[in-house]
């Protein structure tokens, strides 16, 4: 797993603090592995713009992303799970390309569930969108921006601070 200078610096500064009885307070830092991944959860619909694509796509992780009810009628040559800063055709066709072959002509994929792991030198960090996109004839299949899911929520650093007792 490659450690970003975020996540560095969340092991430096995330601390879980507590009161022991006389009121001092003690530290317990976490490696990168304890800190949960800021996106995790994060999904989009995708848009059905040809061979019939739809699901829903979720982040799991850093390096992990579902896609369930999946639907695809498996046509097109070279298809494969796009990953975009934006999502627009000009973000798909310089993104970066993640999982296995998606075309299998004759084989549809009916409300399929599929895991997808990006490379292990790539994180999420960067893209905010996803395409099922033929790399071939650089057409959009389907896509969508992840999103918390959320309405009206506003996503920011938070710092604990321990109460004050009185």
């Amino acid at each position: 797993m490659r450690v970003t200078f975020i996540q560095r610096l969340i092991v430096v500064i995330v601390l879980l603090l507590s009161t022991i009885p006389n009121g001092t307070y003690i530290a317990t830092a976490f490696s990168p592995a304890d800190v949960p991944y800021p996106r995790a959860g994060w999904s989009t619909q995708l848009s059905t713009l040809a061979h019939g694509v739809s699901g829903k796509v979720t982040i799991v992780d850093a390096q992990t992303i579902v896609l369930s009810e999946f639907n695809y009628d498996g046509g097109g040559p070279r298809v494969y799970a796009y990953l975009g800063i934006t999502n627009t055709n000009v973000a798909y066709n310089s993104g970066l390309p993640i999982g296995p072959l998606l075309t299998r002509s004759g084989q549809p994929y009916i409300s399929d569930t599929l895991t997808l792991t990006l490379p292990t030198s790539q994180t999420l960090d960067g893209y905010v969108a996803i395409s099922i996109w033929c790399a071939d004839f650089k057409v959009n299949f389907g896509s969508g921006t992840f999103t918390t899911g959320l309405t009206n929520t506003v996503i920011s650093n938070t710092v604990f601070l321990p109460l004050t007792q009185n």
